[in-house]
């Protein structure tokens, strides 16, 4: 979607069914205010469908973007999550900063951009050379490969007594959390592009966060991703995205006669069921 030009947020919801859980995925926005008073929800919403955001199941994460020169100083503001990095010859100096609370740990951050070797058209040849080395998916069938040339770049993580900071004390307990910054260069793109970060950990999240009816067998790992940075390349700003975007529906569809509101639960549980299947 990204590489059609298509801005959607990406989001993660806990979906929680058990008492049992008290954790899960959580979507962070970037709204300027901590103190739950001062939240506007509807600059909460605009921030959200902006795509300042980032979602994890336990790392905090920030990723920004800025131009460097050849010694790799920064030469350009930063952008953050949904705004847009602009034009320029220098190459792309990217900052992920991660913090996870003492329990946790951060082992791996990667980067993910449009790659040359997603620029198989649809349909794709599952028999063709692409379909190993390429993410895109065609005709809403999922895609399952996840090819290591589909990273644009990665750094291993050992966290160090050194990232560790106090956080709070309270009544004779400390609280701590490891902060670690990852810096990359990546080369300046030829064509708009957009810039996506990935965080991993190793240690489980049990029995915070685990697999219904699984416990500690099956762990869930620490896992994050940030929404897009977008990367303009010719001055026009993210307005050329690799691939060309996709055609306009025909015109609209013909609406349905109204219906009256379900008479129960049971009625409006089957006509989302029809819903589903007419899809």
């Amino acid at each position: 979607m990204l590489s059609r030009g298509l801005k959607v947020a990406g989001t993660g919801v806990s979906d929680t069914h058990t008492r049992s859980l008290v954790s899960g995925w959580r979507t962070f926005i970037r709204v300027g205010v901590d103190a739950p008073a001062d939240l506007d929800p509807v600059a909460m919403s605009d921030a959200l469908n902006a795509g300042r955001a980032f979602v994890t199941n336990g790392p905090f994460v920030r990723i920004r973007a800025y131009r460097v020169d050849a010694s790799g100083a920064q030469v350009s503001g930063a952008a953050d999550t949904g705004e847009t990095l602009g034009p320029s010859a220098d190459d792309v100096g990217v900052s992920v900063e991660v913090q996870v609370p003492e329990y946790l740990d951060v082992t791996r951050v990667e980067l993910y951009q449009h790659r040359p070797e997603d620029d198989a058209s649809c349909p794709l040849d599952l028999a063709g050379p692409n379909a190993t080395t390429t993410r895109v998916a065609c005709d809403g069938e999922m895609n399952v490969n996840w090819p290591p040339s589909s990273i644009a770049a990665r750094q291993d993580v050992a966290l160090t007594a050194g990232d560790l900071e106090m956080v709070a004390s309270v009544d004779g307990v400390d609280y701590r959390r490891y902060r670690v910054a990852v810096t990359f260069r990546l080369p300046a793109p030829a064509g708009d592009n957009w810039l996506v970060a990935m965080v991993y950990g190793s240690k489980s999240l049990f029995p915070l966060l685990y697999l219904p009816g699984s416990g500690a067998a099956k762990p869930v790992l620490p896992f994050a991703f940030t929404n897009p940075i977008f990367i303009d390349a010719d001055g026009g700003g993210f307005d050329h995205p690799p691939f060309q975007p996709l055609p306009a529906r025909p015109g609209p569809r013909t609406p349905r006669a109204p219906r009256p509101p379900p008479g129960s639960v049971r009625e409006a549980v089957n006509r989302w069921g029809e819903w589903v299947t007419a899809q």
